[in-house]
């Protein structure tokens, strides 16, 4: 007959170094303490501690926590309106199955909710503000007034160089003569209106380059507002599917534990299997308000910008038909 196997079994217990965390029994023959009163009872945490560890662990994240954690277990949760650690009632025999099954259904409603009213928020909040940024911009010209300001700034260039290579080729026939003749006599005996030709000139340059340069920066503005409105939006759908992985997995995990015939020593679950991935609620929110402080400036100074185009276009407009009026009147005079 065959010798029976002996049964080998690990236990684990809270790190006698005074961490928090639970480490395989370094006893020979290690003693499970069953005590009722020790086992619900929980260590004196100091406070910051013990505000990380009244969160949700779906939520942890240990580059910006500033606090260690080593399992699921160390959460705090109430039970009976007391603050305990999991681990210590999930653990504690002198809970029925069907207890320890109960408090730990609720500790995973509690956090579930809690994560989901966060991740609402969160995701409505920012939606909100990158669909209020997203008219942002406008403070471009249409592509037709663009093209008006270019025929413009060519017509003050025409009528103003009478001396130009152009207009050499121009007065070689009767008609050109008597334009340049006309408009040369306006030019002398109204030297005041020649300055608001230059001067409409250098308006339309300076509408020119707004209208050039403020393209570059709304392509730019709004080529960044599609990556990451592209990005929030994917970022969206792998934190929901990553959050219910880790949530069914680490329920399952305790249930298939929670059992008469399951060995009860098994090892806490390990944070990294539930504390939040790489893409993350946290970086969500931090991508989106990148957002908006890129679009404040823009925002800040889009009415003045507005302003400005529409003064620069209507002085412009004004120059132009004063030089030209002036232009038509003389040459309908000389010519009679």
């Amino acid at each position: 007959m065959a010798k029976s196997e002996k049964m080998q079994l690990t236990v684990y217990e809270l790190d006698p170094s005074g961490k928090y965390r639970y480490v395989k029994s370094q006893a020979d023959v290690p003693i499970i303490n069953a005590n009722m009163s020790e086992a619900v009872t929980s260590p004196k945490i100091p406070e910051e501690r013990a505000f990380i560890l009244r969160g949700n662990p779906f939520l942890y994240n240990p580059e910006n926590s500033g606090v260690e954690v080593y399992s699921i277990e160390d959460f705090l949760i109430m039970y009976k309106k007391k603050e305990v650690i999991l681990g210590e009632i999930i653990r504690n025999p002198d809970y029925s199955l069907k207890s320890r099954k109960n408090i730990l259904k609720k500790a995973f409603r509690n956090w579930h909710k809690a994560y989901t009213k966060k991740k609402k928020q969160v995701f409505r909040d920012n939606f909100r503000t990158i669909e209020v940024v997203k008219g942002i911009g406008n403070v471009k010209f249409p592509l037709y007034i663009e093209l008006i300001i270019w025929l413009m700034l060519t017509a003050m260039i025409f009528i103003l160089g009478t001396n130009s290579p152009l207009w050499n080729k121009i007065v070689q026939g009767k008609f050109g003569l008597f334009l340049q003749t006309t408009l040369n006599t306006m030019y002398g005996s109204s030297p005041w209106l020649k300055s608001i030709g230059h001067i409409t000139i250098y308006l339309l340059f300076v509408l020119v380059f707004y209208s050039l340069f403020f393209r570059v920066i709304v392509h730019d503005y709004k080529l960044y507002y599609r990556k990451t409105q592209n990005y929030l939006e994917n970022s969206e759908s792998q934190i929901n599917r990553e959050y219910k992985k880790k949530r069914k997995n680490a329920y399952k995990y305790y249930l298939r534990h929670l059992r008469k015939k399951s060995n009860p020593y098994y090892p806490p679950l390990d944070i990294k299997e539930v504390q939040e991935g790489k893409v993350n609620i946290t970086i969500f929110n931090i991508v989106s308000k990148a957002t908006v402080n890129k679009s404040y400036y823009l925002m800040k100074i889009e009415p003045f910008l507005k302003t400005i185009k529409v003064i620069l276009l209507f002085l412009s407009i004004a120059g132009l038909i004063l030089v030209y009026g002036y232009s038509i009147v003389s040459l309908i005079i000389a010519a009679f």
